[in-house]
């Protein structure tokens, strides 16, 4: 069930499955190159054309990340489709169904405790963590948090292959625990593709 005219590649496609398929928790390393930002903007457009007015939880390590990359791909795959960007109450791609994707970059001064962070005070129904190698575990659990709306609450942990894949390693000790909002276990899904550019 992918948007006409976008052909998602194997990693894309494995990643839409998974959502569809309602795993709780999925968890994608992409090499540099395999598409994995483009395959986060398709999520935004599936998840808008199967649930209209989901509203989407999409963090980011830092501002200049959603600058260089991410808003590209929303520029190229959401703007044709009639979705149109706000900076007010901070960045956010709103589609014609009326769906919401908020953009938030996750940032804890080492001064603050872990309760004072960017995420505080949203309510969404599923997120996306991106480029997760740049961040720590803690941001797993603060985007948990705000997922309160999503039935089932669906999170995506996404990154670059690196010593230490801590949201791979998460996904799979969550697979088979029991989620104790619905009283069911939850299932993960592990994604991993290749670089395709040569470093």
């Amino acid at each position: 069930m992918t948007p006409a005219s976008i052909k998602p590649n194997r990693m894309q496609a494995q990643m839409a499955a998974a959502w569809l398929g309602e795993c709780d928790i999925i968890a994608a390393q992409c090499g540099w190159g395999a598409g994995k930002t483009f395959g986060v903007v398709l999520i935004w457009i599936l998840l808008d054309q199967a649930k209209p007015g989901i509203r989407i939880l999409q963090v980011v390590d830092t501002t200049d990340r959603y600058h260089v990359t991410l808003s590209k791909e929303c520029e190229a795959l959401l703007k044709p489709r009639g979705w149109t960007y706000t900076s007010q109450e901070g960045r956010k791609w709103v589609s014609p169904a009326g769906s919401v994707v908020i953009v938030k970059s996750y940032f804890r001064p080492k001064t603050r405790s872990v309760d004072h962070n960017s995420l505080e005070g949203i309510d969404v129904h599923v997120a996306i963590i991106d480029e997760a190698q740049c961040m720590r575990p803690e941001v797993m659990l603060r985007v948990l948090g705000r997922i309160r709306s999503g039935r089932p609450p669906q999170l995506m942990m996404c990154g670059v292959p690196t010593w230490d894949n801590w949201w791979i390693r998460e996904a799979r000790k969550l697979h088979g625990t029991i989620d104790e909002g619905s009283g069911n276990a939850l299932r993960a899904a592990i994604i991993m593709a290749p670089s395709t550019v040569n470093t």
